[in-house]
């Protein structure tokens, strides 16, 4: 076996481990939670990431996010429906928006659908403000919190591992698929739509696979989210937090498929907190990332580490 996927597997154990005990590493519940929020944005990331390699760029990654948290906030509050039926209907409820949506427009381009993504995350906010019946501007709460029997998930601890779970579940997904003969097809069609499609590849059906499995998971990272801050309102989805979820993307590493958007999700939520800027500020302090992302290193933090240790994460 080569050194390099020996160095792959030691790092891989490691960070399984550190992932294991983190939160006896970190005591703060604070830094928890911002680690939570961070490991919830990063499903959204990855579902980004797969729609880039097959050419769909979208900006509104947080709108599918949104629709789970309010299909599992609604079905929890209004119907009393128990939360592991709610993460299951959300993440269904997002993925048969994603076909309906997909089928109508990504056979039109990748500008027309960027466009259209844009459109779709306003009206979605505007939408959800002024729907009574889903709480209007002040949104849903009084969320009930998941359960397992008599354990009910309470501390921010206890949503870690849940979230965790919920992580390693969404990452064996994608790598199913990737490894599977449609991931193949994927990465053909990211190489050029153009030859895939003169060999027999139908482009138009695999990037609306990709479309909805992304939305599929965003779906159930929503419907986590909406049970674990137990209130929900229409401008946390809105388009500046798709904006932020696709740089995070850009600075974990576009070529990571998995490590770099939750990489790039946590350095978007740590470092904002760790020097005490202001949400005011956070839109400069973003830039300031993406310039230098952009000056020093253009394959995400993934990549620059990659090029001096000599092997892929």
């Amino acid at each position: 076996m080569p050194l390099s996927n020996y160095g792959n597997r030691i790092i891989v154990i490691i960070v399984g481990l550190i992932l294991l005990f983190l939160p006896f590493i970190i005591r703060s519940q604070h830094w928890i939670y911002v680690i939570n929020i961070a490991g919830l944005e990063s499903v959204v990331v990855i579902g980004f990431v797969l729609q880039y390699r097959v050419r769909l760029i979208s900006f509104c990654a947080a709108t599918f996010w949104g629709i789970g948290a309010y299909i599992s906030g609604l079905l929890s509050t209004a119907y009393d429906v128990n939360f592991w039926f709610c993460l299951v209907f959300s993440g269904l409820g997002a993925a048969l928006v994603a076909f309906v949506l997909g089928a109508l427009v990504i056979r039109a381009g990748w500008v027309t659908f960027l466009m259209i993504s844009i459109v779709i995350a306003e009206v979605f906010v505007e939408a959800l403000g002024h729907i009574q019946g889903l709480g209007g501007w002040d949104g849903i709460s009084k969320i009930p919190r998941p359960a397992i029997g008599s354990f009910v998930f309470v501390t921010h601890t206890s949503y870690y591992y849940l979230i965790l779970a919920l992580i390693i579940i969404c990452v064996v997904i994608f790598y199913a698929f990737y490894k599977s003969p449609i991931g193949k097809a994927w990465v053909a069609i990211g190489q050029s739509s153009e030859l895939a499609a003169s060999v027999g590849v139908n482009v138009f059906r695999y990037r609306l696979a990709a479309y909805v499995v992304a939305c599929f998971t965003a779906g159930l990272s929503g419907s986590l989210y909406a049970h674990y801050s137990t209130y929900i309102v229409p401008s946390t989805f809105q388009l500046v937090r798709s904006l932020y979820m696709s740089i995070s993307a850009v600075i974990g590493g576009l070529n990571f498929v998995v490590a770099g958007p939750i990489v790039g999700a946590v350095v978007m939520k740590a470092l904002p907190e760790l020097f005490r800027i202001a949400d005011k500020y956070e839109p400069i302090l973003v830039g300031a990332m993406i310039i230098v992302s952009a000056r020093f290193f253009r394959k995400g933090i993934l990549g620059l580490l990659s090029k001096y240790r000599g092997f892929l994460l």
